[in-house]
């Protein structure tokens, strides 16, 4: 759990040594399910920081204990979302065949034992991975099958993140009424939950959208205040997301010296 909580404020070397204690410790008293659930969740960690080689290692240990387990329903759980994990370091390392594959097998796991939950977080990677794949179709199916869920769970946060993320399909699509009323939900969602990171994230997601429209003075409002809540919560790359954003609004008003100074 402290491994977790210091991965979670972003300290992943202050977890290592955690982990390794906690592995070392179930290894010893034999409890393999524990040992299974901590190479995930270190697996986890790995790919947060972009670490995909290093996550995958974890995620084939902890696959090759699967079999320790003694029935298939217990083992059904964390095969899923071993399958999620490593779905989603091969959409890190490009390899979206190969991250599809994975996330259907494991949304299917979770399924065939009702877990909504994880299914619903696999249904989302789906999302990811087809929309990166160019297949809207597919991307969209997956993103609804996941808000399906997250409104049946009642997580805000969830149900917040994948309207972000249907939303951006539609934007790139140039739909851009679909998308705006979509984005306008996520943010609506995210507000009424007081979620300060997701609300900076789809604020810059309007901002992208309020600049293709041409409306140029709202998307510098949207890109300031998506930078004020990043600066808030610490998140530095959506602060200069945010900022390369204002800049390039800046450019194609033709401010160029405040452009140049907003990117620099």
């Amino acid at each position: 759990l402290r491994a977790t909580l210091y991965v979670e404020r972003g300290d992943l070397e202050s977890a290592l040594p955690l982990f390794s204690l906690a592995l070392d410790a179930f290894r010893q008293r034999g409890q393999v399910s524990e040992e299974i659930e901590t190479l995930w969740r270190l697996a986890l960690a790995m790919h947060r920081r972009g670490k995909y080689d290093e996550s995958l290692k974890h995620v084939d240990a902890a696959m090759n204990l699967l079999d320790a387990i003694p029935t298939l329903h217990e083992r059904t759980k964390p095969r899923g979302r071993l399958l999620d994990c490593r779905g989603m370091c091969h959409y890190g390392l490009g390899r979206l065949p190969e991250a599809i594959r994975d996330l259907t097998e494991a949304a299917d796991m979770f399924v065939s034992i009702g877990d909504i939950q994880n299914a619903a977080i696999t249904h989302h990677n789906l999302g990811i991975s087809y929309r990166a794949a160019g297949n809207v179709i597919e991307a969209v199916h997956h993103y609804r099958q996941a808000l399906s869920n997250w409104a049946q769970l009642g997580n805000p946060g969830w149900l917040a993140n994948t309207l972000n993320s249907l939303g951006l399909v539609y934007y790139l699509q140039g739909e851009l009424d679909e998308a705006e009323q979509i984005l306008t939900n996520a943010f609506e969602t995210a507000d009424q939950s007081g979620l300060l990171r997701l609300q900076s994230v789809i604020l810059a997601s309007q901002a992208d959208l309020q600049r293709d429209r041409g409306a140029r003075e709202a998307a510098m409002s949207l890109f300031g205040q998506s930078l004020k809540l990043a600066e808030q919560v610490r998140d530095e790359f959506f602060a200069v997301y945010s900022l390369c954003g204002q800049g390039e609004t800046l450019r194609q008003l033709q401010d160029f010296s405040a452009s140049e100074k907003s990117c620099s």
